[in-house]
């Protein structure tokens, strides 16, 4: 599907990383630069339901939030509490739009799942 002057788009973000590991600000840096002119909102979770091994460490949601108003001022943020939370919000504010998740693959499959779950 070929994104449209009049689509929403949504990008849906966690990363559940330790800093060492992969740096988030990079990556929210990137995602920011290569998509800034096609997203509207950008919704950061901040854990998956099912194992709270896969939660961001405390503050990261905020400092998403806080790096990404620094760079990308006139985009919409939303902060979910969990990935159906975080979809829930994305179908509202995108309907017929397009929802981006990205970040985490835990994210990307946590997505997927309620997504596949949920009746078209």
């Amino acid at each position: 599907m070929a994104w449209t002057s009049s689509s929403v788009r949504v990008l849906i973000f966690a990363h559940f990383s330790p800093k060492r590991t992969r740096d988030w600000k990079d990556i929210l840096k990137t995602l920011g630069n290569s998509l800034q002119m096609q997203i509207q909102h950008v919704i950061f979770v901040e854990k998956i339901e099912y194992d709270d091994h896969f939660a961001t460490p405390s503050g990261w949601p905020e400092e998403y939030a806080q790096f990404w108003r620094e760079h990308w001022p006139t985009k919409t943020i939303y902060m979910a509490h969990n990935v159906r939370n975080g979809i829930d919000h994305a179908k509202m504010i995108g309907i017929g739009g397009q929802i981006l998740v990205t970040g985490s693959l835990y994210l990307v499959e946590a997505a997927l799942g309620i997504v596949k779950n949920e009746p078209c």
